[in-house]
């Protein structure tokens, strides 16, 4: 492939960083996503095979991913979290799988909170951790989908569209608000805060708890 050539089907495909990028938002600024993106493409376009006979959209966009995702490995890596709340975040994690198999249904956060005898506060802050931790896996198809479709809900060809707009209205009406703020006006936590006049921890702590439910109907549908 030429230079010119490359040049171009860079150019062509800088939507797929985009897209892509969107569904990492929330753990850095979005520009240097981007940039970190560009750099997965450029990849996918110096290692493009195209006698396998697959689209470059198929190949690029998990090497997109793949550098997005290392790179919030990294940044992650690098927060030192303490102890006490990394094994608090582990058990939280075994007593949804518990309490989900005991009951049918995925457990509230009242619930967790009442199983492990911590307050909900603690249950809050360790599903912060493990909302971080699920969001560099790509197992996690329904929070996938879910951010999807909260970011775009227009877009062609997504699956469980409507049930996660109906799981979006079952939210309390402040939940509702900062979703929208976050996902549909694209606001950082910050600003969430300002025209909410809450606090930015009251902001991450509501996201975190909206998602947590969001998830919750999600695997009940």
């Amino acid at each position: 492939m030429s230079s010119a050539d490359r040049d171009q089907q860079i150019a062509e495909h800088i939507g797929l960083v985009h897209h892509v990028a969107r569904h990492y938002r929330s753990h850095n600024e979005f520009e240097d996503l981007i940039q970190v993106g560009m750099e997965g493409l450029i990849f996918a376009c110096d290692h493009f095979d195209s006698e396998l006979g697959n689209e470059f959209s198929t190949y690029a966009v998990p090497c997109i991913r793949g550098a997005i995702q290392h790179h919030l490995r990294d940044r992650i890596s690098s927060i030192r979290i303490p102890g006490k709340l990394q094994e608090l975040a582990l058990k939280v994690s075994h007593s949804i799988d518990e309490l989900t198999q005991t009951h049918s249904s995925a457990p509230t956060i009242p619930a967790i909170a009442l199983h492990l005898g911590v307050s909900v506060e603690q249950v809050l802050a360790a599903l912060e951790i493990n909302n971080a931790r699920l969001m560099m896996s790509t197992d996690d198809d329904r929070t996938l989908i879910a951010q999807q479709a909260l970011e775009d809900p227009n877009l062609d060809g997504l699956e469980n569209r409507e049930s996660v707009l109906q799981a979006l209205r079952t939210l309390p009406k402040l939940e509702q608000k900062v979703v929208v703020l976050r996902f549909y006006k694209n606001l950082n936590q910050t600003q969430i805060a300002k025209e909410l006049d809450i606090s930015q921890m009251q902001v991450s702590r509501i996201l975190t708890r909206s998602l947590f439910k969001l998830r919750a109907e999600l695997t009940q549908t």
